[in-house]
């Protein structure tokens, strides 16, 4: 049971808001309309220094903050008297030193033994949600700039769940469409027990990774030369197949180029070195018939 301390005068005389303020996990505090801190609970009063903790209920506490997060619990405290809730995501620097991210909601209501109307306030420590998020849009970001396709595989239906802008700007699909796809509608030239297999290998831990050769099939029914590599990411409760394919096909152009010149070129040796070869055997044999006659003693 978390405690809660009040300002004389009855206000939490209201068995329903005592236990709300000893139970409801989070940071809990009451106002008057003179924004005054009339109640809080432990947790609440936790995020102030110890020798400080004694004089907030009764006071706004407003002077312990810098002027723009002043105003800021200003606004949201009009807004849920006058329209009865408010709710926002606020960063908080509370006096203790503490930088917190808050879901703070907040409502009004009239005490059961007054006409006088009061906001209770409910904040939930979203720091580290806040965080991950922050992280997780800077990591698709990257993602989603990748030169390679990104397809984020479910492990139990193997289909697609995501992809990003590269698969979509490659395959010429929009995401609905593409996120309908089996991935072997996607990708030609692997079998599809083979596919299988190789996604059973990295599901039950007998490869890290896979990787395949094939072709992508555009919405336009055309393909081109990808290499696919395959992945099985677990971590933090997220459990998926991480499918990255890189558009090949320059490359293979490229190659197949080099195999066309490298050709070429053979063939142009065998025909120059067949069409000196008689040239060389006349001058071989002249040169012998030459040094014949000099061996003799013969001059012309």
């Amino acid at each position: 049971m978390t405690p809660a301390r009040a300002a004389e005068g009855g206000l939490c005389s209201d068995r329903l808001l005592q236990v709300l303020m000893s139970h409801v996990p989070g940071l809990i505090f009451v106002k008057d309309e003179l924004y005054r801190i009339r109640a809080a609970n432990e947790a609440f009063l936790e995020l102030y220094p110890p020798e400080a903790r004694e004089h907030v209920v009764g006071s706004t506490t407003l002077e312990s903050y810098p002027p723009e997060q002043r105003e800021q619990f200003l606004a949201r405290d009009r807004e849920a008297f006058e329209n009865g809730y408010s709710r926002t995501i606020e960063e908080v620097d509370f006096p203790g030193g503490d930088r917190r991210v808050l879901l703070t909601q907040k409502f009004r209501y009239e005490a059961a033994e007054s006409d006088e109307r009061y906001i209770v306030g409910i904040a939930s420590d979203v720091t580290q949600l806040e965080a991950a998020r922050s992280r997780a849009s800077e990591l698709g970001a990257v993602v989603d700039c990748s030169i390679n396709e990104v397809y984020l595989l479910d492990t139990a239906t193997h289909r697609f769940r995501d992809v990003n802008a590269r698969a979509l700007e490659n395959t010429g699909y929009s995401r609905e469409a593409l996120l309908a796809l089996d991935p072997l509608e996607l990708l030609e030239g692997i079998e599809a027990a083979d596919f299988r297999a190789h996604l059973g290998d990295l599901i039950e831990g007998g490869a890290q990774v896979v990787t395949v050769e094939g072709r992508h099939r555009r919405a336009d029914g055309s393909s081109y030369a990808v290499d696919v590599q395959m992945q099985h990411i677990v971590r933090e409760g997220v459990d998926f197949i991480a499918f990255l394919a890189l558009d090949t096909s320059e490359l293979t152009d490229f190659r197949h180029q080099l195999v066309r010149r490298n050709d070429a070129l053979l063939q142009f040796a065998y025909r120059t070195s067949h069409d000196l070869r008689a040239p060389t055997l006349s001058s071989h044999t002249l040169l012998g018939m030459a040094e014949e006659y000099l061996k003799a003693g013969q001059t012309s």
